[in-house]
Parts: structure tokens; sequence; C-alpha cells
């Protein structure tokens, strides 16, 4: 899974209301098909690619929306900040009616794992959000030309811990995958 993020900073110098953070969370799926868990597995690498082509079961991807107000004075710092993510989460779907009862329920176990560990990312990000909305309420410069570069400075940081967290997350479910029964169905295993 990689966490694909788009940015638009948009500052105004108008109040607005309360510093929050908020998400809306949108959910694709795209269909597979087989009989056999090797079929379905097949099939979901023919069609699962992630943010850079690289093979991926699932993808999350967001873009965040930031606002910020700011009060000008001897210095200038931030009066209000909102930021808003908007999660894509994209899933495969089994959509073969003829697929083996027990191939079939292995899948729909699977699927859910998938499902979970697609919103663990969206959780992750959120957490980062949060931790950087607490922080920038903070900010304050001698002039908003120095405050946008702390800001941006920030932003960075926040982004790349975020990034290693999730990085760290994908990295200890590759090592859980292989022990699901799909995933051992695909390759024999019992």
């Amino acid at each position: 899974m990689q966490l694909r993020v788009s940015i638009l900073f948009l500052f105004l110098l108008v109040s607005s209301a309360a510093a929050k953070t908020t998400s809306t969370t949108q959910y694709n799926y795209f269909k597979i098909q087989g009989q056999s868990a090797q079929q379905i597995y097949i099939s979901l690498f023919k069609h699962a690619k992630g943010p850079g082509g690289h093979d991926a079961y699932a993808t999350t991807s967001t873009r965040i929306f930031q606002k910020a107000s700011f009060t000008i004075g001897k210095t200038c710092s931030v009066k209000n900040y909102d930021m808003q993510a908007m999660f894509k989460i994209n899933l495969p779907v089994l959509k073969s009616s003829n697929t083996l009862p027990l191939v079939k329920t292995s899948w729909a176990s699977f699927a859910e794992v998938l499902r979970r560990h697609e919103e663990h990312h969206r959780s992750l990000w959120l957490a980062c959000a949060q931790k950087f909305n607490q922080k920038v309420q903070s900010l304050s410069a001698s002039n908003c030309q120095a405050l946008n570069k702390k800001f941006i400075s920030l932003w960075k940081t926040m982004e790349t811990d975020c990034r290693k967290q999730n990085a760290a997350f994908d990295r200890a479910e590759q090592l859980r995958f292989p022990k699901l029964p799909f995933i051992k169905m695909v390759s024999g295993r019992k």
C-alpha cells in the first residue's frame, strides 16, 4: 500500500470557525473473478495497481486541503486552522457466482482484512493530521512569509513521519499476510 498525498494550501486573512480536522472517505471497488483461489489471486493482480504502478491488493489515496487565517500585528501568528482530508479507498470485490463455497468464504475473510488494513492507513494519517493541527496553532513569526516557511517545514516533517509510520505498518502486515487462510489456499499450503 502506498499513500498518495495531494496538498492544497489556501491561506486567508479572514476569520473562520475554530480549528478542526475533518475527513471524508469514498470507497471504490474493482471487480475480480475466478473459481479457485489461484484464479482469484491472478485476477486480483491483473487489476490491483497502487500509486506508482506497484502491485497492491488494495490502495488508499488522500487529498488534503488546508485553510488558515492569521493574526497580523507586530508578529504573524495562526489565528484559525482547518484541514480537510479526502480519502479514496480502492478494494477488490469478487464477482464470480460460480466460486467454490470454501474459496468464497476464505476470500470474504481476506477481503475484510484488506478493508481493515486500508482503514488503518486512514487512521494513521488522521492521527498525524491532528498532531499537525495542534502544533500549527502555536506557530508565529516576525512576518507572515517567515510563518509560511515554518508552516511548510512543519508539514514536511509531519508528512515524512507519517509516511514512515504507514511503511512500518505495511512491513508488519506483509509478514502477517502469508499466514492468512486465503493466501495459504493460493499457495497450496494448509
